[in-house]
């Protein structure tokens, strides 16, 4: 079978032409470099080749010597790669038969890195001019990014690659992924705000909300994913880190917008509806409409269902989460696309933004769909991604070189991150003389220690959590997307992507009870509403599961959580607790309610005045607890049967009822949590809070609960645990605490 040469004309001392064949396609330090040196006339006898290799780092790296016997015009050679280190080398040969000398001018080759991503890399976004390229390794540098148009070209990287820098390929399909957040056009979001202006025009007309392209689309999907095999094959022989598209989203990030309502995409869904509901008929009882063909199916915008008023939300709950699982698919799709060109590679997403209502940013679909992910640590994406992938790798992006920075930089490093993206759009940490300046002296240090070898033998660890879970309910996080917003009325339209996590309680709730578990010298993991549902949670270690406002849930999760408190463990709820179904239906009372002693005169939310007093905790719990910056949550809960309440507020108002239930216990605190991420960093008002919650699962075996108990203020000092083999390892990242 023939081969592809790459065929490099060289020329003799002896003015005889010669040709060099390098046999084409990557070669990796655990292969031999094949060539064929063609001679302008035959030779024969006894000779020597000599092979000299270099590389750009201007290290000789093997010079190799052998005897050789010309029959005719061809020399095969072989060349060990061994001693590879850098990514662009150079081969020499000269042939001496006799008297005469035939020597061969440098010919590039490239040796393809094959080794684990297992350390930290220092990632440069933008280029810098050439000649300040190589001075990138004073600040660290170790990898750098190419996009868009350079990515699918073969020396798109050579920028990056020359210096012998790997890079990942990002924006590769930006069109299909981002077109509402788009790096090529002025304003970036221009075309948001034309579909908003068209709708604001006339709010009657649903063609504002057709996504172009859709993402079910063929001809559009078709044109992103060879876009993408393009890259991958372009680019392969350098084995990019990753291929990525950045800042993504249904429409632009997760601003709240009701894309898709195509033609295509509505009868998509009018499918995947028959799945859920089996008929007609059930989607009309769920949805509380009254369609009378399948056709005309078609899920309530924001608009409407806002004015329609009632609690049943359905009818839009479905089409959010019907665009997360669309998302999801085109998102598998990509990173399957990306493995059909090089099964090595892997695909995913950067710029990845907070969970949420809209955006298609549901984090266990999407970590069942990418393999490689920058999430801007936002609502705690950071952590959801550690729990639901543990061993599929997370960057982060970097900005400056303040006390914050450095400490974001090594907390998020403790939790898995495998490297850092410099976003550094004005080439800010190099003079024009390639010095480091004063910027780039502050940060280099911290990027030199990352890289050093610390963060590679964490990666060789194995995290060990505390059995303590919280649970990722996404159908929650939708329905509070509309508790939220429904009281702003049509003025919901005025909300870009920022205001949806900056403005968001149920967002900051989340962080505070991560803050709250850390500040109690613990660690935890996430587990999301489908864990629950195919039973995978029944095999998990958790003794202990948190129900952070969980208003949203599926039959099968609570059934779920009645097994997990049967079998032993204990299940802490806030409040709002699974008054809805998954579909974001107000049921007729909590599901989970008798199994925590509770009963309700209401389902009001509205926080009580602050100050608790102990009605029936022990003296050694209730004692040395401030209670007086506490507030109740739930005004209509009441204590039901076999239910017990530690403690009151001044309307005698119940909070922390406790119940026995099998082998394990249920506890429903009834209080407000969302305020103590900054609590934690501005006052000591969160400092009863956190004694508090410490003090509910303090009694059980599997936690030091009586050293948080007992001890001051320690936020900002995370610990966490790590083994290998025989070895454990605790880990403290002390001083700054973040509330972005």
């Amino acid at each position: 079978m023939l081969k592809n040469y790459l065929l490099l004309l060289l020329f003799s001392t002896n003015a005889f032409a010669q040709t060099l064949q390098i046999e084409k396609g990557p070669v990796t330090r655990n292969d031999k470099l094949k060539g064929t040196l063609l001679l302008s006339s035959p030779l024969s006898g006894q000779g020597r080749l000599t092979l000299t290799w270099t590389d750009s780092y201007g290290r000789t790296v093997a010079v190799e010597s052998h005897k050789v016997r010309l029959k005719d015009q061809a020399m095969l050679f072989e060349l060990p790669l061994r001693p590879a280190v850098a990514l662009l080398n150079y081969l020499e040969a000269e042939l001496t038969v006799g008297k005469a000398t035939v020597k061969a001018p440098c010919t590039e080759f490239i040796v393809t890195p094959n080794e684990p991503w297992d350390d930290y890399q220092v990632i440069m976004y933008y280029p810098y001019k050439p000649e300040q390229e190589a001075a990138l390794r004073q600040l660290g540098v170790t990898a750098g990014q190419i996009q868009n148009v350079a990515s699918r070209k073969r020396d798109g990287a050579a920028i990056w690659w020359k210096d012998n820098y790997r890079f990942y390929c990002d924006q590769m399909a930006f069109d299909f992924f981002a077109p509402y957040h788009s790096p090529i056009i002025l304003g970036k979001e221009r075309l948001m705000r034309e579909a908003k202006a068209l709708y604001q025009a006339d709010r009657s007309r649903k063609d504002a909300f057709f996504r172009q392209p859709c993402f079910h689309d063929p001809e559009a999907e078709a044109k992103a994913m060879e876009k993408i095999r393009q890259t991958v094959g372009a680019q392969m022989r350098f084995k990019p880190f990753f291929h990525s598209t950045d800042e993504t989203g249904v429409a632009n990030l997760i601003e709240a917008w009701d894309f898709c309502l195509c033609p295509l995409t509505l009868k998509a869904m009018r499918q995947w509806l028959l799945e859920q509901y089996g008929s007609l008929e059930g989607i009309n009882q769920q949805w509380g409409t009254q369609f009378t063909h399948l056709e005309e199916v078609t899920p309530l915008t924001t608009d409407e269902m806002m004015k329609r008023g009632d609690d049943n939300w359905s009818a839009w709950a479905d089409h959010r989460t019907f665009m997360n699982l669309t998302f999801a698919k085109a998102a598998r799709k990509a990173s399957e696309t990306v493995k059909s060109v090089d099964p090595t590679a892997i695909g995913g997403l950067v710029g990845a933004q907070a969970p949420s209502a809209f955006g298609g940013y549901d984090y266990w679909l999407l970590s069942r769909a990418i393999d490689v992910i920058e999430p801007y640590n936002i609502g705690v994406n950071r952590e959801i991604w550690r729990s639901f992938a543990p061993h599929k790798p997370a960057v982060t992006t970097g900005f400056g070189a303040d006390a914050m920075e450095i400490w974001r930089l090594w907390y998020q490093a403790l939790h898995g991150d495998r490297g850092v993206i410099i976003y550094d759009e004005q080439n800010r940490y190099l003079d024009a003389a390639g010095k480091l300046t004063e910027l780039g002296a502050r940060i280099a240090p911290t990027y030199r220690e990352l890289t050093g070898g610390i963060v590679k033998q964490l990666q060789h660890m194995e995290r060990l959590n505390d059995p303590i879970a919280i649970h990722y309910s996404h159908p929650s996080i939708t329905a509070h997307w509309m508790i939220e917003h429904r009281p702003l009325g049509e003025a919901w339209i005025e909300h870009q992507s920022r205001p949806e996590y900056m403005e968001s309680d149920f967002l900051r709730l989340r962080q505070s009870v991560q803050y709250l578990i850390e500040d109690n010298l613990q660690q935890y993991y996430f587990v999301s509403y489908a864990q629950l549902e195919d039973g995978a949670f029944d095999s998990m270690d958790a003794k202990v599961m948190i129900l952070p406002q969980s208003v949203a849930m599926s039959s099968q999760e609570a059934k779920a959580l009645r097994r997990f408190v049967e079998r032993g463990g204990w299940l802490v709820a806030d409040s709002r607790t699974a008054l809805m179904d998954a579909h974001c239906k107000r049921l007729p009372k909590g599901q989970l309610d008798d199994l925590f002693g509770i009963q309700r005169t209401n389902t009001d939310f509205a926080p009580g005045p602050p100050g608790l007093k102990a009605v029936q905790a022990p003296a050694e719990i209730a004692s040395g607890i401030d209670l007086e910056n506490i507030s109740t949550a739930e005004p209509g809960v009441r204590v039901g049967p076999d239910g017990q309440a530690r403690y009151q507020d001044s309307r005698r108002t119940p909070a922390v009822i406790m119940k026995q239930q099998g082998k394990g216990k249920t506890v429903y605190l009834n209080l407000l949590m969302t305020n103590y991420y900054l609590q934690r960093t501005e006052s000591t008002a969160g400092e009863g809070l956190r004694r508090l919650i410490a003090a509910q699962y303090s009694r059980r075996p599997e936690f030091p609960g009586s050293m948080a108990l007992r001890a001051p203020m320690v936020s900002q000092l995370p610990v966490w645990r790590c083994i290998h083999g025989a070895a454990a390892i605790f880990v403290c990242s002390a001083s700054i605490a973040t509330t972005v």
